[in-house]
């Protein structure tokens, strides 16, 4: 039987990252079947409650990509990205989740292969803490299965 591949969810900022991924997608590389992509205007418009909602509905991994702190269309979105990840981070440290599970990154001038790279290099890095992912969080894989 293969091994399971980590189930990754990625909120991408409609801007450098999505942009980066976009002209990454032209290449026909490809990523991970198992990666979700989910835009959003700003990584200012991510929310701890929607975090928590991809680890409820089976992500093993929530990554977050955006437009570098001093980059940012709307002027606010690294700051904001920061602090929703501080909240989260709280919120899933209580919740049991390991911290690994759960970060936010930045992608230069909508380097679609860094973004690629980031999205590989985090979803790597579940694969190899396969042991930290919960047993509510399996079970949630063979329920939905």
């Amino acid at each position: 039987m293969a091994e399971r591949q980590p189930r990754v969810v990625v909120f991408t900022c409609n801007w450098e990252a999505y942009r980066g991924l976009e002209e990454f997608g032209k290449t026909r590389k490809g990523l991970p079947a198992e990666v979700r992509l989910l835009r959003l205007p700003c990584l200012a418009r991510l929310h701890p409650g929607l975090i928590l909602k991809a680890f409820e509905a089976g992500a093993d991994g929530v990554l977050a990509l955006g437009c570098p702190p001093d980059h940012c269309h709307f002027g606010v979105g690294g700051e904001a990205a920061q602090e929703v990840f501080a909240q989260a981070s709280a919120l899933l440290h209580l919740l049991g989740f390991a911290p690994e599970r759960f970060a936010v990154d930045s992608v230069p001038d909508g380097s679609g292969e860094a973004c690629a790279e980031r999205i590989r290099a985090f979803a790597q890095g579940l694969r190899q803490r396969e042991g930290s992912l919960s047993a509510n969080n399996a079970n949630a894989h063979e329920d939905r299965a």
